[in-house]
């Protein structure tokens, strides 16, 4: 963010080391954050919420001139696209459930004699890293170790049916600002532990995809590393790659994996979109015109806010979706089941009128 708002200043306070200065503001949990102009401080508050800091940041210092020149350029009369934020699936209330499965596929693994199973200074490390994940108010100051993260290439190397709770714990995992670090340097690098390789690869593989809960989870995944700059750009290299795997999967039988796959896509269009990429929102479109015969909302939702997203100012994409036949005449009544889904239908159809 510092490197986005060139215009203001971000400092950093270890809290630890500096305990006076950390009494003096007030600070009585961390992450907080204070906003100051000319000496006074105009806004104070705890906890990791990335949205509340950079609409706060946006409220007091104003558009960057990068976003000032970008929404003029963009301004939309349409309420639901272009999309400008990510989905997220985020809920650290799995985390127990997670770890409950893991461990108790590992006491069996023990049981059997299984090589793969971990060893007790592993299961250490899986407690105090599920510790770590669960109190989200230290994320900031608690880093990953390098052992943590062994544990978890060792854990992905189990057999497929054992392998969805592993994969769960990683889409988490992928918020954690140290697991940002540590994935982005190994797919920088081309290293073995390039987890984005590894989960958008699998997704290939029949006898991992065999398990319903390892497709999902890892599109889970997919769609929670669009959320950061770091892994995002990894996921962007891999375009070809993810889109292969979505038409493959959005036609999967599953109800629950069809609307993660929606939302992945969705995010990759806010990606292409920032890129100014015309011939992947292109590719984006033509995908997602096939999603609009899904019997699942939550798919057709994401499917129309997709196609807003890469058609608005981009006629390209607006010739691409009018030379289509009828590409609205799919959709099913029960499939438009909010107010919001019938709105974006109708100002779709106006834009590319």
């Amino acid at each position: 963010m510092a490197s986005f708002y060139h215009h203001v200043t971000f400092v950093k306070v270890d809290t630890e080391r500096l305990r006076s200065t950390a009494a003096a503001a007030s600070i009585q949990a961390i992450p907080a954050f204070r906003f100051y102009k000319n000496g006074e401080c105009l806004e104070f508050f705890s906890g990791y919420d990335p949205s509340r800091l950079q609409n706060t940041v946006t409220q007091y210092a104003g558009l960057s001139p990068a976003e000032l020149k970008k929404q003029a350029d963009e301004k939309s009369p349409y309420k639901y696209f272009p999309l400008k934020v990510y989905i997220e699936f985020k809920d650290t209330k799995a985390l127990p459930k997670i770890s409950a499965k893991i461990l108790e596929l590992n006491e069996k693994k023990v049981a059997a004699g299984d090589e793969l199973a971990l060893s007790a200074s592993s299961v250490a490390h899986l407690n105090g890293l599920f510790t770590k994940l669960t109190d989200t108010t230290r994320w900031h100051c608690q880093d990953i170790e390098a052992s943590e993260f062994a544990m978890i290439s060792n854990l992905l190397l189990w057999p497929p049916q054992d392998r969805f709770p592993v994969i769960d714990l990683v889409a988490l995992l992928i918020h954690h600002p140290s697991a940002q670090s540590h994935y982005t340097a190994a797919c920088r690098a081309g290293r073995e532990d390039n987890i984005f390789d590894i989960l958008v690869a699998s997704l290939l593989d029949e006898n991992v995809t065999e398990v319903v809960g390892n497709v999902l989870t890892s599109w889970k995944f997919i769609a929670n590393a669009f959320v950061w700059s770091g892994s995002r750009a990894c996921l962007y290299d891999l375009f070809d790659l993810v889109m292969d795997v979505a038409m493959l999967h959005s036609k999967h039988t599953s109800k629950f994996v069809r609307p993660a796959v929606a939302a992945a896509l969705l995010n990759l269009c806010v990606c292409a979109r920032e890129q100014d990429d015309v011939d992947k929102l292109r590719q984006l479109a033509t995908l997602l015109l096939q999603l609009l015969g899904d019997d699942q909302p939550r798919v057709v939702a994401h499917a129309l806010q997709g196609l807003g997203t890469t058609a608005f100012n981009k006629d390209p994409v607006k010739d691409l979706i009018r030379t289509a036949n009828d590409p609205f005449s799919c959709i099913q009544p029960a499939s438009l089941a909010t107010d919001e889904s019938k709105e974006m239908l109708r100002d779709l159809q106006k834009m590319i009128a």
